[in-house]
């Protein structure tokens, strides 16, 4: 928390100008988003070309691990370990908003939803018992689009399950969105030439999203980063 306090004191000493730029939410694989060199430098493109970036979380995955294994332990009626997984829930929610507050009071962040609030959004799409990144990806981008997001980007590496099962629901997401702009991106470690024009042109789409009237339809892009 001590770290947290200091970090949000850097953040806010930064100059900043309120631009009212139009958000994009980032959800995928956990490690390929937020490694920059996994991901071609997505964010910073992105940002480069006008857009402020939401990015979903790592701390989602382990918060998920143990809403599963809490889950399955009452499924399976083993209650000691839903005991066990119960504190543990408790533990790691208290420890993640004592580390938000601390942030929070000196520099304003938008706080992550409760992990079955997430599943509860994604629960239309696919059932609870599609265990994995995906329905966390389906969940954080609805919820990412219901609070203002002006479009969302899926990362994934080539040929990723998950990130595909996303990618297959996307046209009617962005249906039951508004027509949100959703850009699926795909790496396998390879230089596309054609990527950096079509972030151009899902950028351009989300600024028509971002000042665009409710309703207004937009195709939604895909994308897949790498060599033909």
């Amino acid at each position: 928390a001590e770290l947290a306090a200091s970090a949000g004191e850097e953040f806010a000493a930064i100059s900043r100008q309120e631009r009212g730029l139009p958000v994009v939410g980032v959800v995928g694989e956990i490690y390929l988003r937020n490694n920059r060199f996994s991901n071609n430098h997505l964010i910073a493109k992105l940002e480069k070309l006008g857009v402020e970036i939401r990015l979903a979380t790592f701390s989602e995955w382990p918060l998920y691990t143990s809403w599963t294994y809490r889950r399955d332990s009452w499924t399976d009626r083993r209650f000691k370990d839903w005991l066990k997984g119960h504190l543990q829930i408790l533990i790691q929610e208290r420890q993640e908003h004592q580390i938000f507050r601390a942030f929070a009071s000196r520099y304003p962040i938008p706080h992550d939803e409760p992990v079955g609030s997430v599943l509860k959004r994604a629960s239309e799409y696919m059932p609870r018992e599609v265990k994995g990144e995906a329905i966390l990806s389906v969940g954080k981008a609805i919820e990412m689009a219901q609070s203002g997001a002006a479009g969302i980007v899926n990362a994934m590496p080539f040929n990723c399950m998950p990130g595909t099962v996303v990618s297959s629901l996307s046209r009617k997401l962005s249906a039951d969105l508004g027509q949100i702009p959703w850009l699926n991106i795909s790496y396998e470690g390879l230089q596309d030439t054609a990527e950096d024009t079509r972030l151009e042109a899902f950028a351009d789409q989300v600024r028509s999203f971002h000042r665009g009237p409710a309703g207004r339809r937009y195709e939604s892009v895909d994308v897949l980063a790498h060599r033909e």
